[in-house]
Parts: structure tokens; C-alpha cells; sequence
């Protein structure tokens, strides 16, 4: 029904966002030019919020799209119900990097650090979105910040 009369080329609701669907209206046109923004500091940190439903999911996967994969290396979460040693985890993994079963928390943050430093030295740019942070746990928001901290530029990896 809805393709026909809209002239789409598959079912527009889906469980998944679709970023075929996105819809470039004045205020999604706006947050995604501020989300470019956000990717193009030498590190920042950028919070989308908006109500369910509103597209923040969709901003994310267009912007993905969009990426140069060449320059930048992606580190995707979409599992938040999580504590930070299981955030963390899944972070190295993200990446790519394998935790250590029996490693601690300071040797994953030291993997990850020495990680994105490789990225860095090669020209790359480590992007991490974590989409649904409204579910981290305190101490895997905390954690969060801390990585953050130690990101920005001026303090060693």
C-alpha cells in the first residue's frame, strides 16, 4: 500500500532503519550537517538525542554510508544494556581487537589506546558510535567519559 501510493521501492517500516528512507527535512538536514561537523574535529565527542522514532538511528546509517572507509575506522555498538567491563569488550571488538578473557580493565583500555595510536600513526581517524547510550549503565557511561578524556588531544594514548 505505502509504496504504491508513495512511489517507494520497498516497505518503508521496518525493524531495522533504513537509510534509503532517510528524509532530508530542515531539522534532519540540520542535525546531520552538526554530526559532519562532530566528525570532522581531531577528536570530540558528539550526543545525538531526540525522542524514539525521530531518526537518530537513521542519521547514524546515512552518515555511514557516506564515509570515507579509506580514512576512517568504525567501532559500531548497538548492544548498550551493559556494565562497563562488558562495554569495553565489546568496544575492542568493535574494533576488531580481541579482549584477553582473563585481562583486566586497564589492560583493555591499554589494547584500545595502543589500537587507535596504530590508527593514528597510519592516518586513519577511529570513529565510535554507541548507538542507544541511554541504556549504558552509570558505570559504563563513566567509562565512557574516561576514554574520551584520554582521547583528547594533548594527553598521551
Amino acid at each position: 500500500m505505502y509504496e504504491s501510493h508513495f512511489g517507494i521501492t520497498g516497505p518503508p517500516f521496518q525493524l531495522n532503519p533504513d537509510p534509503s528512507f532517510y528524509f532530508d527535512s530542515k531539522g534532519h538536514h540540520q542535525a546531520l550537517a552538526d554530526i559532519r561537523r562532530g566528525l570532522a574535529e581531531p577528536s570530540g565527542f558528539l550526543v545525538v538525542s531526540g525522542e524514539i522514532g525521530a531518526g537518530k538511528t537513521t542519521h547514524v546509517r546515512t552518515l555511514l554510508e557516506e564515509m570515507d572507509a579509506s580514512r576512517y575506522a568504525l567501532g559500531h555498538v548497538l548492544n548498550t544494556q551493559l556494565d562497563a567491563n562488558e562495554l569495553l569488550r565489546s568496544i575492542l571488538l568493535a574494533f576488531g581487537v580481541p579482549p584477553q578473557d582473563d585481562g583486566t580493565q586497564a589492560q583493555h583500555i591499554a589494547a584500545l589506546n595502543r589500537h587507535v595510536a596504530a590508527l593514528a600513526k597510519d592516518g586513519w581517524r577511529a570513529v565510535l558510535i554507541v548507538d542507544e547510550a541511554q541504556n549504558l549503565h552509570l558505570d559504563a557511561f563513566h567509562l565512557l567519559i574516561d576514554l574520551y578524556r584520554e582521547a583528547k588531544p594533548g594527553h598521551a594514548p
